[in-house]
Order: structure tokens, then sequence, then C-alpha cells
């Protein structure tokens, strides 16, 4: 008998070994090689507790097939039939199938990067997180979000987006929501992670004036130091601007002086790979953001050096992808980083000349991810 349960425990652990943590086999290698001189980050988007997978992505759709077909849903997590029920009744009902999308969207895309982590011998520098973390800036839901992403083992750079105080924006009773997702950003969270926001502070009659755009920029490098990374982070789009009354007062500005400002201090680094994050891309926001790049690759100082630019952003959930555009004679890749709810996220090695881009699903049933597609991009001139 001892000997038999020793078999179907043997058994079962080569079982759970044999399985492959990231396929295809030939581009895993080339991700989980090592060289001490790449730089590894990893970039996603949209946690946003709660909310419902999208469409594509059926493994986890079917997930909630039985609570939606119970509760009376569609594809769309609607309700069809409304007679006899009050607004919330149908809210609650509606949330609860989301919640269990979003439970299993978020644990699969946690999951594989942990896994991903753990097997790379050559760490990552930093997760980074471009925008809505949460679905309104509820308390429950920044707290889910703390508890499940701010507890891995990699440091986690995060940005703000759409859903964690613009939407949030008159929603809220005395605007908690937005304040709340605002507070735990500048107060807590960035001093936490060494951040040094673009705002600045007033308290006047027992209430503090928050004035910026809430931006930053980190400097990352591999152990050795031969390999550094300039990241920027814009939150949700560089162009946003509002006043925001509650508890504490938020003037949110423009971060586009500022992205001029930083630009204009990484000329003493001119090797370094400049990282611009951000939220939601908007064809404005992309039109504002290449004539800021424009000028500034253009400018003196960097006429003797080919500089390196790359544009990440999220927002859109089902895209995932990236495309190289010319600006300032200079070829910069815009890449949609992938979301939580489509369970894709970008893995992405740098050298001073390079970027090997892995694109990547995180696999619902186990910690596994599948590299749907591989770049290597290198800077030049066009």
């Amino acid at each position: 008998m001892w000997a038999d349960s020793l078999f179907v425990i043997s058994v079962l652990v080569i079982h759970l070994t044999s399985c492959a943590p990231v396929e295809p086999e030939q581009d895993a290698q080339r991700l989980l090689a090592v060289n001490h001189d790449e730089l590894i980050l990893i970039f996603t988007g949209d946690t946003q507790y709660y909310y419902p997978c999208t469409l594509s992505n059926r493994a986890c759709r079917q997930k909630s097939v039985e609570c939606r077909t119970n509760n009376g849903l569609d594809e769309f997590h609607r309700r069809v039939n409304k007679t006899s029920l009050r607004s919330k009744q149908i809210e609650e009902l509606e949330l609860e199938c989301i919640k269990i999308e979003s439970r299993i969207s978020n644990t699969a895309q946690r999951r594989s990067i942990f896994d991903l982590n753990r097997r790379l011998i050559n760490k990552p520098k930093a997760l980074i997180m471009n925008g809505d973390l949460t679905n309104f800036g509820h308390a429950r839901e920044l707290i889910k979000f703390k508890e499940e992403w701010m507890t891995l083992p990699m440091y986690l750079l995060a940005g703000l987006g759409n859903h964690d105080y613009e939407n949030n924006v008159d929603d809220c009773i005395a605007n908690q929501c937005a304040n709340n997702m605002l507070y735990w950003f500048v107060r807590k969270y960035a001093p936490s992670v060494g951040l040094a926001l673009d705002y600045t502070s007033d308290e006047r009659f027992f209430k503090t004036t928050y004035k910026g755009s809430f931006a930053y920029a980190k400097t990352l490098c591999t152990e050795n130091q031969e390999t550094c990374v300039r990241v920027i982070q814009l939150n949700n789009r560089p162009d946003y601007t509002t006043s925001i009354q509650s508890a504490s007062q938020w003037e949110v500005q423009s971060s586009l002086q500022w992205l001029k400002q930083e630009l204009e201090m990484t000329n003493t680094n001119r090797t370094w790979p400049v990282l611009i994050n951000l939220h939601n891309l908007e064809s404005k926001v992309e039109k504002r953001l290449k004539a800021i790049l424009r000028l500034w690759l253009n400018s003196a100082e960097n006429s003797s050096a080919t500089r390196k630019v790359a544009v990440f952003h999220a927002h859109l959930h089902e895209k995932h992808e990236h495309r190289v555009v010319c600006v300032g004679g200079v070829t910069v890749p815009f890449i949609f980083v992938g979301s939580v709810p489509n369970n894709r996220y970008t893995t992405i090695k740098f050298t001073d000349a390079e970027a090997k881009m892995f694109f990547m699903r995180s696999n619902i049933d186990n910690a596994t991810s599948t590299i749907v597609k591989t770049v290597d991009f290198r800077w030049r001139p066009c």
C-alpha cells in the first residue's frame, strides 16, 4: 500500500514538472537564456478590479458560463429579463459574474508572471503596470489590487488610468473614489517604491491641495551597470487636466511640459533607451507626443547620436501588438503591452542597441505562458 502511494506521488510530481512553463520551446530558450548585460522588463495593463474578460479570451469566458446562465445575462454580462427587478438587484447579478472573470484573469496573469520571474536567472528589474488598476477606484478594488499584485516578489512600477480617477470625477459621493486612488498613489505607493512624482502640495484651512501631473521617471540598470534604461510614466494620458474637490483637492495638470524637461535631462546619458509609458494613447495624444519627441530628437544636443525611444500603452484590452514609426529621423516602436482581461503581457530584454520583445499569453488552467510572437528590434536612423 505504501509502495503504491509512493508510485502515485512520483507520477504526479513527474506530470507537474514536465509541463513546460513557457512555450514554444525554441522561443522559450531565447527568453530564458542568461545574458547579464540584458535588462529585462515585464509590461502589462488593466488589472481593473472588477472587469470582465475580453470576448476573445474564451478560456476565461467559459469559466463564467454557469453564472451568466443562472443570472440571466447575455455574453456582455447584461441582464436580459429585467422584469420586477430593481436596478440594484440587476447590478448585483451582473457584478457577480464579472467578479468571477476578473478573479480568473488576474489569477492566471499573476501566476504566469510569478512563474516566469522565478525561472529567469537574470531577474526582471520591474513589472510595469500601465494603468486601470481598478474599475471605479472603490476602496475594495484597491485593496484587492494591493493584496494580489503588490505582494509579488517584483519591483512594481504602476501608473494610473482613466478608470482610476478620470471616470470617477463627480461619480462617487464627495469624489471619494478618485480621491482614494490619487491619495494612495501619491502619499502611499510612490514613497514606498522610491518615486519622486511631479506635484506640489499646499495645506490651508485643514485641507491639502495637490497640484501636478503625478508623472515620474526612474532609472533601472543591470547589476553590472552595462545596460540602463530611463522609465517614464505619464499615467492616464499626458494632456488630461481636471479639478477634483474631495477630502483633498486635486489639480490634475498635463504632463507634456514635464515630459519636455525630463527628456532634456536625459541628454547626459545618450546611450540609454527612454521608455515612455502611459495608459491611453488616443490619436490626438499620439500627435502631440510625436511632436515633442521630434523636437527633442532633432535638437542640437542629439545631432551626434541616435537616441533610443519606445512608447508603451494599454487601455484597449483586445490589443497586443507593436508598430514602428519614424519620428525625428529615428525608428520608434509603439507597443500595446497587453491586458489582464485578455491575459496578455509583454517581456522585453533590453541592451543599449536593441530590444528583444516577447508577446506572451497567460494560460488560464495553469501557471504557464505561451509566447505568441517575438520581435527583434534595433533602433536606427530612418
